[in-house]
């Protein structure tokens, strides 16, 4: 048996003591190649590249990294909808289809939720943060056995975080809209995926290695191993306490 080491993680602390943080343990072999980077210069680049985008494309966003991150995401939508098309197919997703927002466990890196909370405070109208509120603070009534993402405006069934929503929801792709009350209906998923990640080997690189990248400089690291591929930090959404989504909401300092 290969030797292994276990690394120990925590998932955001702004939510410091919400269900929604949670230990994690990563266990790889620990004999894994490395191969150490030197974070300031690999983010080097790309900061002034994100930067651009904020400039040019008005981003609601504060952080050239994710700006960047979620242009990638975007890139690799686009290119899986034009090889859809190379099979007769098409993306069935759009406005008011809101399934995968209920039936999906929704996660998104530390970065991505204070690109979040900033767009809510900052950008979002007073009308729909006070909807959200009052979806907060309502006894949810559903016959479903899933529970719908704190960040959907269930009444207009549209993602009301939408400019800024995490890179997992922008890969979320169908060929087929999805229904709530026939969640293992096959509506092309897989196959959107596996063209997903077929996209993703043209782009310059993983969007997320440039996220863990950012995670581990703020955390005061100087290097970083490009063979780890998961975050170190995440928050699941559905797991947020409604007493910390009233403080979202109502547009307190979270």
């Amino acid at each position: 048996m290969k030797p292994t080491r276990t690394k120990t993680g925590f998932r955001l602390a702004v939510l410091d003591g919400s269900k929604a943080l949670q230990r994690i343990e990563q266990t790889s072999p620990q004999n894994q190649p490395s191969q150490r980077m030197n974070i300031k210069k690999f983010l080097d680049p790309w900061h002034q590249q994100g930067k651009k985008l904020i400039d040019t494309q008005k981003l609601p966003k504060q952080n050239p990294i994710v700006a960047i991150v979620h242009d990638l995401c975007d890139a690799v939508s686009r290119q899986t909808a034009d090889d859809l098309v190379g099979k007769n197919l098409q993306i069935a997703c759009g406005q008011g289809c809101d399934a995968c927002c209920w039936y999906t466990e929704i996660a998104s890196t530390g970065l991505e939720l204070e690109e979040i909370l900033h767009f809510i405070q900052q950008h979002m109208p007073a009308n729909i943060r006070q909807k959200l509120l009052e979806q907060v603070r309502k006894p949810l009534v559903s016959s479903l056995e899933y529970k719908p993402c704190p960040f959907l405006d269930q009444e207009a069934r549209a993602c009301a975080i939408y400019p800024v929503r995490p890179m997992g929801c922008r890969g979320l792709l169908a060929t087929k809209q999805c229904q709530l009350d026939q969640p293992d209906e096959d509506t092309g998923l897989k196959e959107c995926v596996r063209l997903t990640q077929q996209a993703w080997k043209r782009q310059p690189l993983r969007g997320g290695m440039l996220l863990i990248a950012l995670e581990h400089h703020r955390n005061g690291k100087g290097h970083f191993n490009m063979n780890q591929t998961n975050p170190e930090i995440l928050v699941e959404f559905k797991k947020i306490e409604p007493e910390y989504l009233e403080q979202i909401f109502a547009k307190s300092d979270v």
